[in-house]
């Protein structure tokens, strides 16, 4: 996860594009379940500053000995 105003964009081939760039917060990890889902609660912190702040996800998911990116999602921090 980062601010999406810190995002970039680094193609990376086959495994994807990676756009959270150099200054990121690894949120979770974990196995992905039977179902093909990877799920985590997150609570915002209640820091009014954050309010409007948009933040971007994305997962980097090793299948074997390969990386795959994930596309990323973006969210505004909202009271």
């Amino acid at each position: 996860m980062a601010a999406r105003s810190q995002t970039g964009y680094v193609g990376l081939g086959a495994p994807g594009a990676w756009i959270l760039g150099r200054n990121f917060a690894l949120m979770a990890q974990g196995t992905i379940s039977a179902i093909g889902r990877f799920q985590f609660r997150f609570q915002m912190p209640t820091i009014p500053s954050l309010i409007g702040v948009e933040f971007t996800s994305q997962a980097v998911i090793a299948d074997g000995s390969a990386l795959v990116l994930t596309h990323g999602d973006c969210k505004e921090v909202r009271s």
